[in-house]
C-alpha cells in the first residue's frame, strides 16, 4: 500500500511550506505532493527612514519596528505568504513610478523564495519519501528551472511520473480561464487538449492519478462568490451569490477516462470530496494566510482506494 499526502495552494506562507515538508514525521506517508499555487502574491517593503524609523504597511496598518525585530517582522511578513524587502524611501518611490521594476523585484524575490523552500527540503528529507511540486495558474514560469534542477523534489508539471510499480500520476497546473486574469490559464477547449495528452502518457490509466489544478466543474468542489464586471461580488437579497467555476475540460476528461484519484485546488473556500463515477476527487481547499495546512492523505491498494481522510495542522 502507498500512503500518499496531498496539499495545495500555500501561496507562499512559508509556515505552511515547513508543515508541508514535515509531513512525513508526523504522519508516516510514503509520498507528498504539492499541487499548485506555491508562490506568493505580494511584496511587503521593510522602509528604513532618515529618522532611524522602520516601517512596514500590512493588511490595512503601518507597523513599526525597532532594528533588532526586523528579522522577526520578515518572517511574519514570509508566513502570510508575501515577500518581505528591506530598502529606502527613495526606492520604495523609485519602484512606485516603475512597473518594470516592480515586476523584475517580485520575480526575484520569488525565485530567492523557492530557493530557501528547496534547501529547506534538502535538509529535512526523509530518504525513503518523494516529494512531489506541481505549480498552478497564478504561479510565474520564472520559478521553473529552478524546482527541475532540485534534487529534493520531483518537479512533475506537464508529466506522468511513477509513485510506485502500479500508480502513476499526470499533472498539469493550467486551469480554465478566471476574472483575475494569471499567468497559466487557457479556454475550456485548448485546457482540454492538454488533459488529454497527458492521459496519453499514462500506461495503467485503471491506476492512474490526476494531479488537475482546479477542480471538475459543477462537482461541489468549486462552488465560489459570482463576481461582476468590476470583480465585486454579486449580492442578493437573501445573501451573497455563489455559482460553479470549476473547468469543464477537468470535468470532461475525468469522465470519460475514470482515473483512480483526482488531486485539486484552485478553490481555497471548497473543501471536501465527491465521486466522479469511480473516481474520487479532492480538494484539501486553503488557509494558508492563518498558517493551517489543509490536507489530504489516501492510502491507495492494489485493488483500489483503500482509505482516504483529511489532515489539518
Amino acid at each position: 500500500m502507498t500512503k500518499l499526502f496531498f496539499a495545495t495552494d500555500i501561496h507562499g506562507s512559508e509556515r505552511c511550506w515547513k508543515k508541508f515538508i514535515n509531513v512525513p514525521r508526523v504522519h508516516s506517508v510514503d509520498a507528498i505532493v504539492l499541487g499548485g499555487d506555491i508562490t506568493g502574491k505580494m511584496v511587503v517593503p521593510i522602509i528604513h527612514h532618515e529618522d532611524g524609523k522602520i516601517t512596514y504597511y500590512l493588511f490595512g496598518r503601518v507597523s513599526t519596528v525597532k532594528p533588532d525585530g526586523v528579522k522577526e517582522a520578515a518572517g511574519k511578513i514570509l508566513d502570510y505568504g508575501y515577500y518581505p524587502y528591506e530598502c529606502d524611501v527613495s526606492e520604495v518611490e523609485g519602484l512606485q513610478k516603475d512597473q518594470k521594476k516592480r515586476d523584475r523585484l517580485f520575480i526575484e524575490l520569488t525565485r530567492n523564495g523557492i530557493s530557501r523552500w528547496l534547501k529547506m527540503a534538502e535538509e529535512r528529507k526523509k530518504s525513503n519519501v518523494s516529494i512531489y511540486v506541481c505549480t498552478g495558474n497564478d504561479d510565474t514560469p520564472a520559478i521553473n528551472d529552478i524546482l527541475k534542477s532540485s534534487s529534493a523534489v520531483t518537479y512533475c508539471d506537464d508529466r506522468c511520473v511513477e509513485l510506485d510499480d502500479l500508480h502513476e500520476m499526470v499533472s498539469c497546473s493550467y486551469s480554465n480561464l478566471t476574472p483575475w486574469k494569471t499567468p497559466k490559464e487557457l479556454p475550456e477547449e485548448k485546457l482540454q487538449e492538454e488533459l488529454e495528452k497527458l492521459i496519453e502518457k499514462a500506461s495503467r490509466k485503471e491506476h492512474l492519478i490526476c494531479n488537475f489544478h482546479p477542480p471538475p466543474h459543477n462537482s461541489g468542489l468549486d462552488i465560489a462568490p459570482e463576481l461582476d464586471e468590476q470583480l465585486r461580488q454579486v449580492a442578493t437579497p437573501t445573501g451573497q451569490r455563489t455559482i460553479p467555476v470549476g473547468s469543464k475540460a477537468v470535468r470532461n476528461v475525468i469522465e470519460k477516462y475514470q482515473p483512480l484519484l483526482g488531486l485539486h485546488g484552485h478553490i481555497h473556500e471548497c473543501s471536501g470530496t465527491r465521486k466522479i463515477g469511480r473516481t474520487l476527487c479532492v480538494n484539501p481547499g486553503s488557509e494558508y494566510g492563518e498558517g493551517y495546512l489543509r490536507g489530504y492523505i489516501v492510502e491507495l491498494g492494489p485493488e483500489g482506494i483503500v482509505n482516504h481522510y483529511r489532515v489539518y495542522g
